[in-house]
């Protein structure tokens, strides 16, 4: 049989074959799109060509009120829970675990997938598109004989869906528990569970009624636009031609040892976040605090930031300000990745455009687009959260947009301050024992007390001066009329030192905003809060 290539519609076949089989069935609005090419080259039982049709554009079933229930999967979001709204059971009953996660061994997946279809451009001669993994231990391979007509480039699409699809979904979840007021959930329904600040989305492929009003669920993780491809495929002789499939690009990670970019932040603990210059699906941060012997999971980075470097050194500017004279550059890591402008207001109010440029926290009133991926930043609002002591810009600082659904902070012990700790980012197609280990002090930076402002020396005679200044705070520091800023520290302390070039000629501890220190004209005068828990904070210097 051969005929013109066809453009029909997905809903339509699923139902003409579910006719053909004499089965009910229900199509969701989600088939109702536009497939290419639909032409069975053979003769085949209409179940195996429902199950092909399913196979090749993720169409999952389920059954309800006698009838097969068709969705096509990469809907939104049913629902949203937190791990207060699981482990619904029995009163008296012993609860079950809120949300466990397991995750399929490398071994069990495809390297790499391969379908086979009719190519109506080679008079539905067989051809073969595929999708690869390059990364990790996989060695298997799968198949998937469509025979179907259709474009080799859509072919090359369903391949990297199939082997994404794979990938991602070698962690489920399950069984955890709902209480019976959600009873409107169905398989093939995505909800999302946040579970201490990691958001997680889930196709559910089981739900179970039970008695005493719980509802028993599992499902496969899924990541935002795991189910989309623009793969192309190289158009070869017959059997042999493949695709260039949108693989993976290089993952980067990065560890944020900062000041608190929120008060209601646990300071005990550190930021984090991934991405990579391409398509990116997630990856584990895993860490050890025995040197390497052992390792936990930390956090599951499953969105990637905006980020990227500096192409130019930011100049210094005043904290607090607006810096409406100096400019910066930044090159995105993945060029296909935007930047926006907002107006003032917005910038005043602190809830858009928040960046980590080297350690210093900005925000951007305007993003001028030089070249894909590349932007001139300016309207810059300097030395936020604390940053304004942050060490000179250079080229190649890191530039990362210091968003919340991607910007993860992990808990760290505050036994283990001053350590050095060891990680490894695990990408979700790599086994873990096969990337490298990473080592790290950590400083514990989010207890250090802000750098004091208004530091002053004035002349006392005798060879004195009398040093003034005024206490900052790391939390609770919004301006009030008519109180001073909370003081979070157990005391108030500080650490006043006079430096002679190199060479320090005085130091004391005082627990009120001045000092008289012993100095002469060329010293120079530091001050430093103290923290009971990491010692004395950023530093404040003024030389006489």
């Amino acid at each position: 049989m051969s005929c013109d290539l066809l453009t029909v519609r997905l809903g339509d076949i699923l139902g003409d074959l579910c006719q053909r089989l004499g089965v009910p069935y229900h199509l969701d609005a989600s088939v109702d799109v536009e497939i290419q090419g639909y032409i069975v080259t053979k003769q085949m039982p209409a179940r195996a060509a429902l199950e092909g049709v399913m196979q090749a554009h993720l169409v999952d079933a389920y059954e309800a009120d006698g009838r097969v229930v068709f969705v096509k999967r990469g809907g939104g979001i049913r629902a949203r829970y937190t791990t207060d709204d699981l482990a619904a059971h029995d009163q008296g009953g012993e609860p079950p675990d809120i949300l466990p996660i397991r995750r399929a061994n490398e071994s069990e997946l495809p390297r790499k997938i391969n379908i086979q279809y009719m190519d109506p451009d080679r008079e539905y001669e067989a051809g073969v598109q595929y999708a690869s993994r390059l990364a990790g231990l996989a060695r298997s391979e799968s198949g998937l004989d469509l025979a179907i007509a259709m474009d080799p480039d859509a072919a090359a699409q369903i391949a990297e869906r199939l082997l994404v699809a794979a990938w991602v979904g070698r962690e489920t979840v399950g069984p955890f528990f709902l209480p019976y007021t959600e009873i409107d959930l169905r398989p093939t329904d995505v909800i999302q569970i946040t579970d201490e600040g990691v958001t997680h989305r889930i196709r559910l492929t089981k739900v179970q009624y039970q008695a005493a009003g719980v509802i028993q669920c599992e499902g496969a993780m899924e990541i935002d636009g795991m189910y989309e491809s623009s793969a192309t495929a190289v158009h070869g002789s017959g059997f042999g031609a493949s695709p260039v499939p949108q693989v993976p690009g290089d993952v980067t990670f990065h560890w944020l040892d900062l000041n608190l970019l929120a008060d209601s932040h646990d300071p005990a603990g550190v930021y984090v976040c991934a991405g990579s210059d391409g398509l990116y699906l997630g990856a584990m941060l895993q860490m050890s605090y025995d040197g390497g012997v052992t390792w936990i999971d930390a956090e599951w980075l499953d969105n990637d930031p905006i980020m990227g470097e500096a192409s130019t050194a930011l100049a210094a500017h005043a904290a607090e300000t607006v810096d409406r004279t100096n400019t910066v550059r930044v090159e995105l890591l993945d060029a296909a990745n935007t930047l926006a402008s907002i107006s003032h207001d917005t910038a005043l109010s602190r809830t858009a455009n928040v960046a980590i440029l080297g350690d210093e926290v900005i925000i951007y009133e305007t993003a001028t687009l030089v070249s894909p991926g590349i932007y001139d930043l300016t309207g810059l609002h300097r030395g936020l959260r604390g940053t304004d002591t942050a060490a000179a810009h250079a080229i190649g600082d890191r530039f990362i947009l210091l968003d919340t659904a991607s910007v993860y902070r992990i808990a760290i012990a505050d036994a283990r301050l001053g350590n050095t700790l060891h990680y490894r980012v695990v990408p979700y197609d790599a086994e873990p024992s096969s990337q490298p280990t990473q080592s790290v002090t950590y400083h514990g930076h989010a207890y250090w007390p802000y750098a004091v402002a208004h530091l002053a020396a004035t002349d006392a005679g005798a060879g004195n001066y009398d040093v003034t200044w005024t206490r900052r705070d790391r939390l609770d520091g919004e301006w009030r009329d008519g109180v001073d800023v909370p003081l979070s520290e157990a005391a108030e302390s500080y650490l006043v030192e006079v430096h002679n070039g190199g060479t320090l000629t005085h130091s004391a501890t005082v627990s009120s905003p001045s000092a008289t220190v012993p100095a002469s004209a060329g010293n120079t005068i530091t001050v430093r809060q103290i923290s009971a828990k990491t010692g004395a904070g950023h530093l404040r210097s003024l030389t006489l």
